[in-house]
């Protein structure tokens, strides 16, 4: 079970003269890992500045994953915009590669790349 406030103190930009700030966003979830491979999640979001909600769910399935090492597959349905998406997490040591793909209506098939590094100290 987890949360999540995102632009508490929301940073901004400011564009011929005019100032713009970001959104807060609160992240509400609940989630279980099952014989220590598999997580049901559920999953909501709701942004206070625009008294918008939205909800879904997403699977993760880890295959494999060691002390020096994950790889994880995952997938999920927002059901308030009626969209599917998946990913994939491989991370090797302190270096994390997160690949994402999802349906942005409007704009069609979106794909993400995180590359992360996170040294233990």
């Amino acid at each position: 079970m987890g949360f999540c406030l995102v632009n508490l103190i929301g940073p901004g930009i400011s564009l011929a003269e005019r100032r713009t700030f970001a959104q807060p966003v609160l992240r509400l979830g609940l989630g279980y890992e099952l014989l220590g491979i598999l997580t049901p999640v559920i999953e909501a979001v709701y942004l206070p500045g625009a008294d918008s909600y939205r909800y879904g769910f997403n699977l993760l399935y880890v295959p494999w994953s060691t002390e020096d090492g994950r790889l994880a597959l995952g997938g999920g349905y927002d059901l308030e915009n009626k969209r599917w998406g998946a990913m994939f997490v491989l991370r090797m040591g302190f270096i994390e590669l997160v690949y994402s793909s999802y349906d942005m209506d409007l704009i069609g098939l979106c794909h993400s790349i995180r590359l992360a590094f996170s040294p233990e100290f």
